[in-house]
């Protein structure tokens, strides 16, 4: 399922990422698998696409700031997050007004980053 996130819509695919975001905590190498994921969305040419790759991003990120204690791995984690995002400032007007917004949430919830 999570394979198809690029090719879901900003909304559905928002709400996929934070049904399966449990998940992460069992079994972390899921977490990883899905960020590869939205990386991909991120990717794609479609305006939708990105949208869904950037919510999910930010969604990945607030979840690992949230669940974990402060260790490295989760700042690892939250710093590569907002590369990704960094690199979407160039993309479409909608793209950036979601990393802008994304990353503010990131930073008022993960003060590693």
């Amino acid at each position: 399922v999570v394979e198809l996130l690029p090719f879901l819509p900003p909304g559905l695919c928002s709400e996929l990422v934070h049904a399966v975001l449990p998940l992460t905590s069992v079994k972390p190498e899921f977490g990883d698998f899905l960020v590869m994921a939205l990386r991909k969305a991120l990717l794609q040419r479609e305006v939708d696409a990105r949208l869904g790759g950037v919510i999910g991003l930010v969604l990945v990120a607030c979840h690992t700031a949230r669940t974990a204690a402060s260790t490295p791995e989760r700042d690892r984690t939250a710093s590569e997050i907002v590369l990704y995002l960094r690199r979407c400032t160039q993309h479409q007007r909608d793209v950036r007004r979601a990393v802008y917004y994304g990353l503010v949430c990131i930073y008022s919830k993960c003060e590693g980053v």
